[in-house]
């Protein structure tokens, strides 16, 4: 079983995650977090969660796979928490949004910070770090359409029993779907946020109306 690394409190548990490797420790291993007082998220984003009702945690891995195919962590580790949630709940309708953030309808219950290390041709290391909110049903209302999955659900989690889950799930996806990536990315545009619908992108600087196919084994939008 993969080491889990716990803190009460962390400023990040990406941060915390790249100290210990800078400090010697080997992955594979997680490193949790009840509260993130500085949690990342994409861009200039941060990662907004009560004490004790979600899941901040990042696994740090040694994926080994030429730079040019780093899209297949974050294509793993959404598929994987998709799988999560569906294990977990009757839930319909989660989708995952292009890049690594998964809805559940139109509101998103995760997302995925991912920061990647190459060596010469390899990557070999990768900090993906992840938000699932769990058991807050109260958000601020600069965060624009979140939910939960007690808020969705009526019911509450223990948080620690889903980090196990998602422990076991992404411990047998990882080795697997790096030999079998066409799969994996099936799998992914299967369940892609809307796939197959006519919506407005910004491409070169210009809105244009396209329709998204699905992303190829780079991670590009197919539209």
């Amino acid at each position: 079983m993969i080491t889990v690394k716990h803190y009460t409190t962390i400023d990040s548990t990406n941060e915390e995650a790249q100290r210990l490797l800078n400090s010697g420790i080997d992955p594979p291993f997680i490193v949790s977090a009840d509260f993130q007082t500085n949690g990342k998220g994409q861009g200039d984003h941060t990662w907004v969660s009560n004490q004790s009702e979600n899941l901040t945690c990042s696994f740090v891995l040694t994926p080994n796979i030429i730079p040019e195919k780093q899209f297949i962590i974050t294509v793993i580790t959404s598929v994987s928490i998709l799988q999560l949630i569906k294990a977990i709940t009757t839930l319909n309708n989660i989708r995952i949004k292009w890049p690594n953030d998964i809805y559940v309808g139109d509101n998103k219950i995760c997302g995925i910070l991912i920061n990647n290390k190459i060596m010469g041709d390899l990557l070999t290391q990768s900090i993906i770090g992840i938000g699932i909110d769990v058991n807050q049903v109260t958000f601020p209302e600069a965060v624009p359409n979140p939910t939960s999955l007690k808020l969705l659900t009526g019911n509450s989690f223990k948080v620690d029993d889903i980090l196990s889950q998602l422990a076991s799930i992404m411990s047998t996806n990882f080795p697997f779907f790096y030999r079998c990536s066409e799969k994996i990315i099936s799998i992914y545009n299967n369940n892609l946020y809307k796939i197959g619908e006519e919506c407005i992108y910004t491409i070169n600087g210009e809105q244009k109306k396209c329709i998204l196919k699905g992303i190829d084994e780079y991670g590009a939008m197919l539209i």
